[in-house]
């Protein structure tokens, strides 16, 4: 399913971006997107505003999980939906709410992509990135921390990756096999070289009364 998803992205986008473009629509409001919502104004760390929301939005996730009845809640859900439903949880809403609130945040990091960190869209612009990011959680043990310690390392490792990839001297690899590093890595991690990682118990499987 996950996969199909993908595909239907990838040509979706691409359509979608046509139509806007032979519509005239691709400047104004990816502008007004950038400057409005993504506060596309690089501060004295030369980076922008949705980047650093991105460690608040961690911070906050962890408070909720480990300090709220909420984030008990949350947690129960994955752990053990019969017993959260048996508590009076609409176990299957709020699950939904928790895909949907993925969602968003995957369509702000593509937003990012697109409007900040490239400035143009192409097809396909993603190249796999998102599949870095189920790697992500498994290098963070599941954990709205180690996943942000997994982002920056392994947006290091591409952003090394890209850096010897320019420098005339650090040529001694063909650009393509540096390229392949981060995603090689991603791969390494899901054949379980962190150790084995324990998933929420009830990942995956529909809600049994």
């Amino acid at each position: 399913a996950g996969t199909a998803i993908n595909l239907l992205a990838i040509g979706a986008t691409g359509v979608g971006f046509k139509m806007c473009r032979e519509a005239g629509l691709t400047q104004k409001p990816a502008a007004f997107f950038g400057e409005i919502v993504l506060f596309e104004r690089p501060n004295v760390f030369n980076q922008f505003g949705l980047c650093h929301a991105t460690v608040g939005l961690a911070l906050c996730l962890y408070g909720v999980l480990r300090g709220t009845r909420f984030g008990v809640e949350l947690i129960a859900l994955g752990e053990h939906p019969p017993a959260a439903a048996a508590a009076g949880l609409r176990v299957r809403a709020r699950r939904a709410g928790c895909l949907l609130f993925g969602g968003l945040t995957a369509g702000l990091a593509g937003s990012y992509l697109s409007i900040m960190n490239t400035h143009q869209f192409v097809d396909n612009m993603t190249a796999g990135r998102g599949f870095l990011a189920l790697a992500m959680v498994i290098f963070g043990r599941w954990h709205p921390g180690g996943l942000l310690a997994g982002g920056l390392f392994f947006g290091y490792v591409y952003a090394l990756a890209n850096y010897l990839g320019v420098r005339a001297d650090a040529r001694t690899l063909p650009p393509a096999l540096l390229h392949m590093a981060p995603y090689v890595l991603s791969l390494l991690v899901l054949a379980g070289l962190m150790g084995r990682t324990r998933a929420p118990a009830a990942l995956g499987r529909p809600l049994e009364r």
